[in-house]
């Protein structure tokens, strides 16, 4: 009986390690590299295509960003260009003269700013918003100073 137990323990230790042998036999060992190797190719294939997709959506809401902070600054341009257009609209000429306004010039067309520029009998042109007109001077004098109250 305590025989048979060791034979059966040796028979036991040699198929195990004829099993170890078999196990580590290069043909076993070739072919656990290349099964650990697909699985790392494939874990690798997997890990950058969601990389890959995680920097798409990254791109895309970068682009959006972009896009929004675009028009902003655009329809602020567009804003700034309205007021610019509105302030100088009221500065024009044609805008002070529709307002009652006139620009007087002489006969060689230079603009007359002071009494002191004319003498009875010149002949003046009278730009005004919707025509003009061509007017002698009768008189000329200066006009009193005008004063400006003091809040």
């Amino acid at each position: 009986h305590a025989f048979g137990r060791r034979v059966a323990l040796l028979d036991a230790g040699v198929s195990g390690a004829a099993l170890h042998l078999e196990a580590r036999s290069p043909r076993r060992l070739l072919e656990g590299v290349e099964e650990r190797l697909r699985r790392a190719v494939a874990d690798l294939h997997g890990g950058m295509a969601r990389r890959l997709h995680a920097l798409a959506d990254d791109a895309a809401a970068a682009g959006e960003e972009l896009d929004a902070s675009m028009r902003e600054r655009l329809e602020a341009g567009e804003r700034r260009l309205a007021l610019g257009a509105e302030g100088l609209d009221a500065r024009s000429p044609l805008r002070v003269l529709a307002r009652g306004y006139a620009v007087v010039s002489g006969d060689d067309g230079r603009p007359v700013r002071s009494h002191a520029e004319t003498a009875p009998g010149r002949r003046l042109r009278v730009r005004l918003a919707d025509g003009s007109l061509r007017v002698r001077v009768e008189e000329s004098a200066p006009e009193p100073p005008t004063e400006t109250p003091v809040p």
